[in-house]
């Protein structure tokens, strides 16, 4: 849950995540599909780095953003959609199975694991 730019509060109900060599990318919209939220995580370390954007973006924005995000990552397999979701919860499974292929230490997957629990539930929260 956010409050838009008129106070009013938004609740995101579907997600998508989309991956590149270096970042997943969590886009989150509401039920009508007028307001976008997307969270960047950094799929290059052990150590879960994420950053949300504090933009809320209409329909057209977000598919700009993500062509842009393609385009600028073509030579290196562009943006590709690994799935779409409808819960956080849903996301945090996602998130931690896709970002724990390539770290087989079990200290690390736990933490990795904390981290996106954390951080899917603050970007539906914020």
């Amino acid at each position: 849950m956010f409050s838009d730019g008129s106070g009013q509060r938004v609740v995101l109900e579907k997600f998508e995540l989309y991956s590149t060599k270096a970042h997943y990318y969590l886009v989150g919209h509401d039920k009508a599909a007028t307001a976008f939220r997307l969270l960047k995580l950094s799929r290059l370390e052990a150590e879960l780095e994420a950053s949300e954007d504090p933009c809320t973006y209409t329909k057209a924005e977000c598919t700009a953003l993500l062509r842009r995000i393609r385009d600028g990552n073509t030579r290196i397999g562009g943006l590709q959609s690994v799935c779409k979701v409808r819960s956080t919860a849903s996301c945090c499974c996602l998130l931690r199975r896709a970002h724990t292929d390539s770290y087989h230490n079990p200290y690390v997957n736990i933490r990795l694991h904390r981290a996106l629990v954390e951080l899917v539930i603050d970007c539906a929260v914020s």
